[in-house]
């Protein structure tokens, strides 16, 4: 559309951004504002970053959290200028073994930052699994209101009604 700037793909759209790649039902770009809108069976890839290293910290010995990172939606809005992304709808974050699911989550990009937020009684579930020395994987699954994540720093952060299940043992 001329007037607005604003492109629309319908059926099968496909759009990508370095190494980000997003399909959805319809996909609506603004030229001039740099927004992206998706909607229908959002699905998103994200494998822009090369392995490195964390200053000041060893690289892991499990190259999987340099592995792509993978999410689902009913909808997605994002902002090019600001590399920031909301996702709304049922929303699945995945990298390997590891998720987050909750009603909204919020990815940003160049920090490699993630915001998951309750909505309602939709609580932000999340699981993450380590395997030890000896090769056995040990899950934890953790229920809250909120999480933020930092890749930069490998931290995260839950808050609200935090609920953390490992083998059998509860913690609130």
């Amino acid at each position: 559309t001329p007037q607005d700037q604003t492109v629309l793909l319908q059926g099968s759209a496909r759009v990508t951004d370095g190494g980000m790649t997003t399909s959805a039902q319809t996909i609506r770009l603004n030229r001039v504002t740099g927004t992206v809108n998706a909607e229908g069976n959002v699905k998103t890839t994200d494998a822009s970053f090369p392995p490195q290293a964390v200053e000041g910290r060893k690289p892991p010995m499990d190259r999987s959290m340099d592995s792509p990172i993978h999410i689902t939606a009913g909808k997605m809005t994002a902002s090019h200028d600001s590399a920031t992304a909301i996702y709304e709808g049922n929303v699945r974050l995945w990298q390997t073994a590891n998720s987050v699911e909750a009603p909204t989550i919020q990815f940003h990009r160049d920090g490699r930052t993630v915001i998951a937020e309750r909505i309602g009684a939709q609580r932000v579930n999340t699981t993450l699994s380590q395997m030890d020395k000896k090769g056995k994987i040990t899950e934890l699954a953790i229920l809250a209101d909120r999480l933020t994540y930092s890749d930069d720093q490998r931290i995260v952060h839950f808050v609200g009604n935090v609920t953390a299940v490992s083998g059998g043992i509860a913690l609130n």
